[in-house]
Protein backbone atom coordinates (compact mmCIF):
# COMPACT_ATOMS: atom_id res chain seq x y z
CA UNK A 1 0.00 0.00 0.00
CA UNK A 2 2.79 2.40 0.76
CA UNK A 3 4.74 1.90 -2.42
CA UNK A 4 1.48 2.44 -4.21
CA UNK A 5 1.08 5.27 -2.11
CA UNK A 6 4.68 7.04 -3.13
CA UNK A 7 4.10 6.23 -7.01
CA UNK A 8 0.48 7.74 -7.19
CA UNK A 9 2.08 10.78 -5.12
CA UNK A 10 5.27 10.72 -7.59
CA UNK A 11 3.01 10.30 -10.73
CA UNK A 12 1.14 13.50 -9.11
CA UNK A 13 3.96 15.70 -8.66
CA UNK A 14 5.27 15.16 -12.24
CA UNK A 15 2.35 15.74 -13.67
CA UNK A 16 3.10 19.39 -12.43
CA UNK A 17 5.36 19.68 -15.26
CA UNK A 18 2.84 20.06 -17.98
CA UNK A 19 2.21 22.63 -20.99
CA UNK A 20 -0.17 25.44 -19.74
CA UNK A 21 -3.95 25.63 -20.61
CA UNK A 22 -4.54 28.05 -23.75
CA UNK A 23 -5.11 31.10 -21.85
CA UNK A 24 -7.75 34.63 -22.58
CA UNK A 25 -6.62 37.64 -24.19
CA UNK A 26 -7.36 40.17 -22.05
CA UNK A 27 -4.66 43.14 -22.94
CA UNK A 28 -3.30 43.24 -19.37
CA UNK A 29 -0.53 45.48 -20.42
CA UNK A 30 -3.41 48.15 -20.30
CA UNK A 31 -5.42 46.96 -17.61
CA UNK A 32 -2.99 45.80 -14.99
CA UNK A 33 -1.26 47.99 -12.88
CA UNK A 34 1.96 47.25 -10.38
CA UNK A 35 1.71 47.95 -6.99
CA UNK A 36 5.37 48.30 -5.93
CA UNK A 37 6.55 45.86 -4.03
CA UNK A 38 7.35 46.88 -1.01
CA UNK A 39 7.19 45.14 2.63
CA UNK A 40 5.56 48.23 4.34
CA UNK A 41 4.08 49.88 0.59
CA UNK A 42 5.44 52.91 1.42
CA UNK A 43 7.32 54.87 -1.33
CA UNK A 44 8.84 57.66 -2.87
CA UNK A 45 5.35 59.92 -4.30
CA UNK A 46 7.67 59.70 -7.44
CA UNK A 47 7.56 55.83 -7.29
CA UNK A 48 3.84 55.70 -6.29
CA UNK A 49 2.67 56.59 -9.76
CA UNK A 50 1.02 52.93 -10.72
CA UNK A 51 2.65 51.90 -14.18
CA UNK A 52 1.28 49.32 -16.57
CA UNK A 53 2.40 45.88 -16.75
CA UNK A 54 4.34 44.91 -19.58
CA UNK A 55 4.63 41.70 -21.67
CA UNK A 56 7.51 39.37 -20.80
CA UNK A 57 9.99 40.80 -22.53
CA UNK A 58 13.44 42.33 -21.88
CA UNK A 59 10.99 46.11 -21.48
CA UNK A 60 9.39 44.43 -18.67
CA UNK A 61 9.10 46.43 -15.36
CA UNK A 62 12.24 47.08 -13.57
CA UNK A 63 11.83 45.63 -10.33
CA UNK A 64 12.22 47.97 -7.46
CA UNK A 65 14.72 47.72 -4.40
CA UNK A 66 13.78 49.27 -0.99
CA UNK A 67 15.97 48.99 2.14
CA UNK A 68 14.34 48.61 5.16
CA UNK A 69 15.31 49.25 8.62
CA UNK A 70 15.45 46.36 10.82
CA UNK A 71 13.40 47.56 13.58
CA UNK A 72 10.53 47.77 10.73
CA UNK A 73 11.03 43.96 10.08
CA UNK A 74 11.02 42.93 14.04
CA UNK A 75 7.98 44.98 14.79
CA UNK A 76 6.21 43.09 12.08
CA UNK A 77 7.60 39.49 13.26
CA UNK A 78 6.27 40.05 17.04
CA UNK A 79 2.99 38.74 17.17
CA UNK A 80 1.89 39.46 20.33
CA UNK A 81 2.29 43.22 20.66
CA UNK A 82 1.11 43.58 16.74
CA UNK A 83 -1.99 41.74 18.16
CA UNK A 84 -2.46 43.60 21.28
CA UNK A 85 -2.69 47.01 18.61
CA UNK A 86 -5.32 45.51 16.17
CA UNK A 87 -7.05 44.48 19.54
CA UNK A 88 -11.07 45.83 18.92
CA UNK A 89 -11.25 48.95 20.92
CA UNK A 90 -13.13 49.64 23.73
CA UNK A 91 -14.99 52.43 22.75
CA UNK A 92 -16.39 52.93 19.37
CA UNK A 93 -15.11 55.47 17.32
CA UNK A 94 -17.15 58.15 15.97
CA UNK A 95 -16.75 58.53 11.71
CA UNK A 96 -17.11 61.76 10.54
CA UNK A 97 -18.11 62.65 6.94
CA UNK A 98 -15.28 62.86 4.38
CA UNK A 99 -14.58 64.27 1.27
CA UNK A 100 -13.26 61.16 -0.23
CA UNK A 101 -14.06 57.72 0.77
CA UNK A 102 -12.33 54.93 -0.11
CA UNK A 103 -13.67 51.08 0.61
CA UNK A 104 -10.88 47.95 0.97
CA UNK A 105 -12.01 44.14 0.94
CA UNK A 106 -9.68 41.92 2.50
CA UNK A 107 -9.31 37.76 1.09
CA UNK A 108 -10.89 35.76 3.71
CA UNK A 109 -12.55 32.51 1.46
CA UNK A 110 -15.62 31.23 3.27
CA UNK A 111 -15.29 34.76 5.54
CA UNK A 112 -16.83 36.66 2.50
CA UNK A 113 -19.96 35.97 3.97
CA UNK A 114 -19.59 38.02 6.42
CA UNK A 115 -18.40 41.02 4.49
CA UNK A 116 -21.32 40.48 1.75
CA UNK A 117 -23.27 41.18 5.13
CA UNK A 118 -21.89 43.76 6.54
CA UNK A 119 -21.94 46.15 3.80
CA UNK A 120 -25.55 45.05 2.96
CA UNK A 121 -26.81 45.81 6.47
CA UNK A 122 -24.21 48.84 6.10
CA UNK A 123 -26.56 50.08 3.77
CA UNK A 124 -29.78 48.96 5.00
CA UNK A 125 -29.48 50.08 8.60
CA UNK A 126 -27.57 53.41 8.33
CA UNK A 127 -28.25 54.86 4.59
CA UNK A 128 -27.61 58.14 5.53
CA UNK A 129 -23.98 56.79 6.55
CA UNK A 130 -23.15 54.95 3.68
CA UNK A 131 -20.81 56.99 1.26
CA UNK A 132 -20.37 57.02 -2.07
CA UNK A 133 -16.61 55.21 -2.46
CA UNK A 134 -14.52 56.68 -5.06
CA UNK A 135 -12.23 53.48 -4.91
CA UNK A 136 -13.09 49.76 -4.37
CA UNK A 137 -10.53 47.23 -4.44
CA UNK A 138 -10.82 43.62 -3.60
CA UNK A 139 -8.72 40.65 -2.58
CA UNK A 140 -9.85 37.10 -3.38
CA UNK A 141 -13.42 37.10 -1.84
CA UNK A 142 -13.40 40.74 -1.51
CA UNK A 143 -13.06 40.85 -5.14
CA UNK A 144 -15.71 38.73 -5.45
CA UNK A 145 -17.77 41.39 -2.95
CA UNK A 146 -16.67 44.41 -5.22
CA UNK A 147 -18.86 44.57 -7.95
CA UNK A 148 -21.73 44.20 -6.07
CA UNK A 149 -20.45 46.97 -4.14
CA UNK A 150 -20.30 49.42 -7.25
CA UNK A 151 -23.28 48.83 -8.65
CA UNK A 152 -25.71 48.89 -5.04
CA UNK A 153 -26.97 45.51 -5.27
CA UNK A 154 -25.77 44.36 -1.64
CA UNK A 155 -28.98 41.73 -1.22
CA UNK A 156 -27.10 40.01 -4.06
CA UNK A 157 -23.79 39.77 -2.73
CA UNK A 158 -25.68 38.19 0.02
CA UNK A 159 -27.42 35.58 -2.22
CA UNK A 160 -23.94 34.64 -3.81
CA UNK A 161 -22.01 34.01 -0.63
CA UNK A 162 -25.48 31.57 0.32
CA UNK A 163 -24.93 28.12 -0.16
CA UNK A 164 -27.00 24.85 0.58
CA UNK A 165 -24.58 22.55 0.17
CA UNK A 166 -20.58 23.45 -0.65
CA UNK A 167 -20.55 22.02 -4.31
CA UNK A 168 -22.64 25.21 -4.49
CA UNK A 169 -19.22 26.84 -5.21
CA UNK A 170 -16.31 23.61 -5.53
CA UNK A 171 -16.34 20.59 -5.73
CA UNK A 172 -13.46 18.26 -4.33
CA UNK A 173 -11.36 16.17 -6.58
CA UNK A 174 -10.51 12.50 -6.29
CA UNK A 175 -7.26 11.56 -5.83
CA UNK A 176 -7.41 9.91 -9.27
CA UNK A 177 -8.70 13.10 -10.84
CA UNK A 178 -5.79 14.81 -8.90
CA UNK A 179 -2.98 13.52 -11.86
CA UNK A 180 -2.61 16.28 -14.12
CA UNK A 181 -4.03 18.47 -12.16
CA UNK A 182 -2.77 21.50 -10.53
CA UNK A 183 -5.25 22.19 -7.44
CA UNK A 184 -7.35 19.53 -5.29
CA UNK A 185 -10.37 21.77 -5.86
CA UNK A 186 -12.56 22.18 -9.04
CA UNK A 187 -14.05 25.85 -9.22
CA UNK A 188 -16.33 24.85 -12.06
CA UNK A 189 -19.45 25.63 -9.59
CA UNK A 190 -17.69 28.84 -8.66
CA UNK A 191 -17.98 29.75 -12.48
CA UNK A 192 -20.70 29.13 -13.00
CA UNK A 193 -22.43 30.62 -9.91
CA UNK A 194 -20.23 34.02 -11.25
CA UNK A 195 -22.11 33.41 -14.95
CA UNK A 196 -25.51 33.02 -13.07
CA UNK A 197 -25.16 36.47 -11.46
CA UNK A 198 -22.89 38.25 -13.91
CA UNK A 199 -22.91 36.97 -17.69
CA UNK A 200 -24.84 38.96 -20.47
CA UNK A 201 -28.07 37.97 -20.63
CA UNK A 202 -28.67 36.77 -16.76
CA UNK A 203 -32.08 37.94 -15.08
CA UNK A 204 -30.77 40.84 -13.63
CA UNK A 205 -28.80 42.56 -15.76
CA UNK A 206 -25.84 42.92 -13.70
CA UNK A 207 -23.17 42.89 -15.84
CA UNK A 208 -24.60 45.91 -18.03
CA UNK A 209 -25.23 47.73 -14.47
CA UNK A 210 -21.42 47.69 -13.73
CA UNK A 211 -20.48 48.70 -17.29
CA UNK A 212 -22.99 51.46 -17.07
CA UNK A 213 -21.86 52.60 -13.69
CA UNK A 214 -17.75 52.29 -14.41
CA UNK A 215 -18.62 54.24 -17.53
CA UNK A 216 -20.07 57.11 -16.09
CA UNK A 217 -17.86 60.17 -15.33
CA UNK A 218 -18.21 59.85 -11.51
CA UNK A 219 -17.53 56.13 -11.55
CA UNK A 220 -15.82 55.00 -8.72
CA UNK A 221 -12.26 53.01 -9.39
CA UNK A 222 -12.89 49.04 -9.27
CA UNK A 223 -9.69 47.30 -8.50
CA UNK A 224 -9.05 43.66 -8.13
CA UNK A 225 -5.88 42.34 -6.88
CA UNK A 226 -3.73 39.33 -7.87
CA UNK A 227 -0.34 38.02 -8.30
CA UNK A 228 1.33 36.76 -11.13
CA UNK A 229 3.01 33.12 -10.69
CA UNK A 230 5.65 34.20 -13.62
CA UNK A 231 7.13 37.16 -11.92
CA UNK A 232 5.64 37.12 -8.59
CA UNK A 233 4.81 40.59 -8.59
CA UNK A 234 0.86 41.91 -7.14
CA UNK A 235 -1.11 43.51 -9.73
CA UNK A 236 -4.04 45.98 -9.32
CA UNK A 237 -6.73 44.88 -12.28
CA UNK A 238 -8.18 48.25 -13.29
CA UNK A 239 -11.72 47.08 -14.53
CA UNK A 240 -12.47 50.99 -15.14
CA UNK A 241 -10.37 50.64 -18.27
CA UNK A 242 -11.49 47.36 -19.33
CA UNK A 243 -14.77 48.66 -19.92
CA UNK A 244 -13.70 51.37 -21.39
CA UNK A 245 -11.59 49.52 -23.78
CA UNK A 246 -13.10 49.89 -27.47
CA UNK A 247 -10.94 46.64 -28.79
CA UNK A 248 -13.58 44.19 -26.78
CA UNK A 249 -16.99 43.08 -27.49
CA UNK A 250 -18.84 42.79 -24.43
CA UNK A 251 -18.49 39.15 -24.71
CA UNK A 252 -15.09 39.24 -24.17
CA UNK A 253 -15.34 41.99 -22.01
CA UNK A 254 -17.23 39.71 -19.40
CA UNK A 255 -14.68 37.04 -20.23
CA UNK A 256 -11.79 39.40 -18.94
CA UNK A 257 -13.59 40.38 -15.94
CA UNK A 258 -15.00 37.02 -15.11
CA UNK A 259 -11.32 35.47 -15.64
CA UNK A 260 -9.92 38.56 -13.14
CA UNK A 261 -12.47 37.24 -10.83
CA UNK A 262 -11.29 34.15 -10.73
CA UNK A 263 -8.16 34.52 -10.62
CA UNK A 264 -8.07 36.92 -7.38
CA UNK A 265 -9.89 34.24 -5.83
CA UNK A 266 -7.31 31.41 -7.29
CA UNK A 267 -5.94 30.21 -3.80
CA UNK A 268 -2.83 28.46 -4.36
CA UNK A 269 -3.68 24.30 -3.65
CA UNK A 270 -6.86 24.56 -3.29
CA UNK A 271 -7.84 26.11 -6.98
CA UNK A 272 -6.49 25.56 -10.39
CA UNK A 273 -4.67 29.67 -11.77
CA UNK A 274 -6.10 31.47 -14.65
CA UNK A 275 -4.33 31.43 -17.40
CA UNK A 276 -4.35 35.27 -19.02
CA UNK A 277 -2.22 37.01 -22.07
CA UNK A 278 0.20 33.70 -21.78
CA UNK A 279 0.36 34.31 -18.07
CA UNK A 280 -0.50 32.34 -15.20
CA UNK A 281 -2.23 34.32 -12.04
CA UNK A 282 -3.17 33.12 -8.13
CA UNK A 283 -4.87 35.15 -5.46
CA UNK A 284 -3.55 37.93 -4.72
CA UNK A 285 -3.87 37.41 -1.35
CA UNK A 286 -0.58 35.53 -1.24
CA UNK A 287 0.97 38.88 -1.48
CA UNK A 288 -1.40 41.61 0.24
CA UNK A 289 -4.83 41.30 1.05
CA UNK A 290 -6.56 44.72 1.21
CA UNK A 291 -4.39 47.15 -0.41
CA UNK A 292 -5.18 50.66 -1.16
CA UNK A 293 -3.81 52.72 -4.57
CA UNK A 294 -4.24 56.12 -5.51
CA UNK A 295 -5.07 56.71 -9.11
CA UNK A 296 -5.27 60.78 -8.79
CA UNK A 297 -3.65 62.72 -7.20
CA UNK A 298 -6.08 64.68 -5.91
CA UNK A 299 -7.66 61.49 -3.86
CA UNK A 300 -4.45 62.54 -1.25
CA UNK A 301 -3.98 65.94 -1.36
CA UNK A 302 -3.27 67.48 1.58
CA UNK A 303 -1.59 64.16 2.93
CA UNK A 304 -4.66 62.29 2.78
CA UNK A 305 -6.86 64.77 4.52
CA UNK A 306 -10.62 64.73 4.48
CA UNK A 307 -10.22 60.97 3.32
CA UNK A 308 -11.95 58.12 5.26
CA UNK A 309 -10.65 54.83 4.69
CA UNK A 310 -12.55 51.70 5.52
CA UNK A 311 -10.85 48.38 5.42
CA UNK A 312 -13.35 45.27 5.67
CA UNK A 313 -11.24 42.01 7.33
CA UNK A 314 -13.34 39.07 5.54
CA UNK A 315 -11.87 36.95 8.61
CA UNK A 316 -10.98 37.97 12.11
CA UNK A 317 -8.75 40.02 13.90
CA UNK A 318 -6.08 38.34 15.74
CA UNK A 319 -6.90 37.98 19.65
CA UNK A 320 -3.89 37.83 21.96
CA UNK A 321 -2.41 34.44 22.31
CA UNK A 322 -3.63 31.86 24.60
CA UNK A 323 -1.56 30.68 27.41
CA UNK A 324 -2.37 27.22 26.67
CA UNK A 325 -2.39 24.82 23.38
CA UNK A 326 -5.50 23.50 22.50
CA UNK A 327 -5.62 19.72 23.11
CA UNK A 328 -6.96 17.90 19.66
CA UNK A 329 -5.99 14.37 20.76
CA UNK A 330 -8.66 12.09 19.17
CA UNK A 331 -9.68 14.39 16.36
CA UNK A 332 -9.81 13.61 12.90
CA UNK A 333 -7.42 15.14 10.37
CA UNK A 334 -6.79 15.01 6.60
CA UNK A 335 -4.43 15.65 3.88
CA UNK A 336 -7.20 18.03 2.82
CA UNK A 337 -7.01 19.91 6.27
CA UNK A 338 -3.54 20.02 6.28
CA UNK A 339 -3.11 21.82 2.92
CA UNK A 340 -5.76 23.95 3.22
CA UNK A 341 -5.51 24.80 7.07
CA UNK A 342 -1.32 26.11 6.05
CA UNK A 343 -3.03 28.03 3.17
CA UNK A 344 -6.23 29.63 5.34
CA UNK A 345 -2.77 30.35 7.89
CA UNK A 346 -0.99 32.17 5.34
CA UNK A 347 -3.50 34.07 3.70
CA UNK A 348 -4.84 35.52 7.20
CA UNK A 349 -1.57 36.33 8.47
CA UNK A 350 -1.35 37.96 4.96
CA UNK A 351 -4.35 40.05 5.39
CA UNK A 352 -3.48 40.80 9.07
CA UNK A 353 0.01 42.04 8.02
CA UNK A 354 -1.38 43.86 5.14
CA UNK A 355 -4.01 45.62 7.76
CA UNK A 356 -1.11 46.65 9.97
CA UNK A 357 0.71 48.07 6.66
CA UNK A 358 -1.73 50.30 5.85
CA UNK A 359 -1.52 51.43 9.66
CA UNK A 360 1.81 52.42 8.74
CA UNK A 361 1.65 54.25 5.65
CA UNK A 362 2.92 57.64 5.73
CA UNK A 363 0.83 58.88 2.63
CA UNK A 364 -1.98 57.99 4.85
CA UNK A 365 -1.14 59.85 8.17
CA UNK A 366 -3.65 62.40 7.91
CA UNK A 367 -6.34 59.94 6.87
CA UNK A 368 -9.01 58.73 9.13
CA UNK A 369 -8.57 54.35 8.65
CA UNK A 370 -11.80 51.73 10.18
CA UNK A 371 -11.37 48.38 10.41
CA UNK A 372 -14.01 46.08 10.32
CA UNK A 373 -13.95 42.24 11.34
CA UNK A 374 -16.04 38.91 11.83
CA UNK A 375 -14.68 39.22 15.63
CA UNK A 376 -17.13 37.91 17.83
CA UNK A 377 -19.30 41.01 20.34
CA UNK A 378 -21.15 40.14 23.26
CA UNK A 379 -24.23 40.80 21.70
CA UNK A 380 -23.21 38.21 18.84
CA UNK A 381 -25.56 34.97 19.94
CA UNK A 382 -22.94 32.90 17.67
CA UNK A 383 -24.20 29.53 16.04
CA UNK A 384 -22.34 26.53 16.96
CA UNK A 385 -20.74 26.30 13.48
CA UNK A 386 -19.06 29.32 13.96
CA UNK A 387 -17.92 27.85 17.58
CA UNK A 388 -14.06 26.94 17.47
CA UNK A 389 -13.60 27.74 13.56
CA UNK A 390 -16.70 25.64 12.87
CA UNK A 391 -15.44 23.67 9.92
CA UNK A 392 -15.61 20.04 11.60
CA UNK A 393 -16.34 18.48 8.12
CA UNK A 394 -13.33 20.12 6.83
CA UNK A 395 -14.68 21.75 4.06
CA UNK A 396 -13.54 24.59 2.39
CA UNK A 397 -16.92 26.19 2.00
CA UNK A 398 -19.10 25.16 5.05
CA UNK A 399 -22.77 26.17 4.27
CA UNK A 400 -23.53 26.13 7.70
CA UNK A 401 -20.71 28.03 8.87
CA UNK A 402 -21.24 30.41 6.25
CA UNK A 403 -24.97 31.53 7.49
CA UNK A 404 -23.77 31.99 10.72
CA UNK A 405 -21.16 34.68 9.37
CA UNK A 406 -24.35 36.00 7.40
CA UNK A 407 -26.20 36.26 10.84
CA UNK A 408 -22.67 37.83 12.32
CA UNK A 409 -22.73 40.57 9.23
CA UNK A 410 -26.35 41.75 10.32
CA UNK A 411 -25.54 41.47 14.11
CA UNK A 412 -22.72 43.83 13.71
CA UNK A 413 -24.86 46.76 12.67
CA UNK A 414 -27.50 46.45 15.62
CA UNK A 415 -25.98 49.09 17.60
CA UNK A 416 -25.49 51.55 15.28
CA UNK A 417 -22.93 52.54 12.30
CA UNK A 418 -20.26 53.83 15.21
CA UNK A 419 -20.56 50.39 16.91
CA UNK A 420 -19.86 48.80 13.65
CA UNK A 421 -16.12 49.10 13.34
CA UNK A 422 -14.39 47.44 15.79
CA UNK A 423 -11.49 49.54 15.27
CA UNK A 424 -9.95 52.92 14.68
CA UNK A 425 -6.13 53.96 13.81
CA UNK A 426 -5.40 56.18 16.76
CA UNK A 427 -4.47 59.83 15.81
Amino acid sequence: MRIAFLCLLTLLLSSCAKERPASIACNYVDHALLVPNDFRDIVPSSMMATRALTARTSESVPRQSVSLPIDTVLRSAMQRGVARSLAPSEAAPRIAAADTNVLLMSGGGPWGAYGASFMESWQREAPSAYPEFALVTGVSTGALIAPFVVIDDLPGAVEAYSIAEETDLVERRSFTALLGKLAILDKTPLSERIDAMFAPGAPDGRFSKLVTRLSAPDAPALLLGVVSLDDSQFYAINVNTMVGDSSFSEEALYDCFKASLLASAAVPIAFDPEFIDRNAYIDGGVRLSAFFLRLEEAMLASGGAGMNVFVLKNGRLPDAPEDTMPDMEGSKISSFDVALGSVDTLVDQVSFNSIQHLLERDDLAASQIFVAAANPREADDDCEALTGGGNDLGQAFPPDFMACLIERGKKHWDDGFDEAFVFKRPN
